[in-house]
């Protein structure tokens, strides 16, 4: 064979190699498949394989734990994680349990409020303080101070009447205790007036 029927040979079997490799392919099934979608499912199946990593015990564990904390009591995100890590949970999986309960921590923030409300008078400032000392953010214990539609002249001859209780006031003196705990000035002669001084 000379140089120029060995070089038609090379030039006419490249064509018929490229032809088959673009062309479908028949399995014994009767589907058809290409090369490149071989290619694209073995990527896809793998894919589909790839696990998440499960939660460990002691996770599972936190996340119980936190939730059954929140069937009784109202926390902020933060004062949760501590109570965990007090029972003995690490960082890690005192925060994974938090986590994994997907709070409303705004609306924690609200059973909270109401939770102090029912127990002892407030300033409005005073109780977005307390809330913030339990651990939630300034706009979670504004949110959750306001949603309780509270009368803050009432909560302050509440107050009064609870100082007058256990102490002897003169009038401006309780008054100046009251914006001592955050209630306007409006609202703490208000409050003293109408507790009898």
């Amino acid at each position: 064979m000379n140089k120029t029927v060995a070089l038609a040979c090379s030039a006419v079997l490249g064509v018929i190699l490229g032809q088959l490799a673009a062309s479908p392919v028949a399995s014994h099934t009767g589907a058809t498949f290409t090369a490149s979608s071989i290619s694209a499912s073995s990527l896809t199946t793998n894919s589909s394989q790839t696990r998440l990593p499960t939660e460990s015990l002691s996770q599972r564990n936190a996340k119980n734990q936190a939730k059954s904390y929140l069937r009784y009591s109202a926390f902020s995100r933060k004062g949760l994680i501590d109570q965990l890590k007090f029972e003995g949970y690490s960082t890690k999986d005192a925060t994974y349990g938090v986590d994994a309960n997907k709070v409303n921590w705004n609306l924690q923030a609200v059973k909270k409020a109401k939770s102090y409300l029912n127990n002892s008078a407030f300033s409005r400032t005073g109780l977005i303080d307390q809330l913030k000392f339990e651990g939630f953010t300034n706009s979670q214990a504004k949110y959750g101070v306001d949603k309780n539609k509270v009368n803050w002249n009432t909560q302050a001859v509440k107050k009064a009447k609870s100082y007058l209780r256990f102490s002897s006031f003169s009038r401006s003196g309780l008054i100046e205790q009251l914006i001592f705990e955050g209630f306007t000035r409006a609202q703490a002669t208000y409050g003293v007036k109408k507790a009898g001084l």
